[in-house]
């Protein structure tokens, strides 16, 4: 019975503690009728998976290449972020401000960062 109550609460503070860390943003760039679309989900499942819009806070787009100047930035309206399970780079998704406006097309590498809920990072090459 001891044995078994303590494995039971090594468990429980197991997924207590990993529960504390933030989830990773997962983002995935397609083309969908020539507009640049980025995906976001976060995976919330502990043994199967079970994929949700994250909750965002920010997404800045910065330059590869040189000393990495911001090239777009929008922000949530709201404190507590808005869900968002993708967006259209340049165009500002509802819900959101656009803090940095976009001046070009983004042509090249660019890497992307995302807050909210967690956290997500990628590079892309726009073309």
């Amino acid at each position: 019975m001891r044995a078994f109550l303590r494995a039971s609460l090594t468990v429980a503070l197991a997924f207590a503690l990993a529960s504390c860390q933030p989830l990773k943003i997962e983002l995935v760039l397609s083309t969908v009728d020539g507009l640049r679309v980025v995906r976001l989900s976060q995976d919330w499942g502990l043994i199967f998976s079970r994929k949700k819009a994250p909750c965002v806070d920010k997404i800045d787009l910065n330059a590869s290449a040189g000393d990495r100047p911001l090239v777009w930035r929008v922000g949530a309206k709201d404190a507590q972020g808005v869900h968002l399970d993708h967006f259209v780079i340049g165009e500002v998704p509802a819900g959101f401000i656009e803090r940095v406006p976009l001046a070009t097309t983004p042509i090249g590498w660019f890497d992307f960062l995302v807050i909210g809920t967690g956290t997500g990072r990628a590079q892309f090459e726009l073309r």
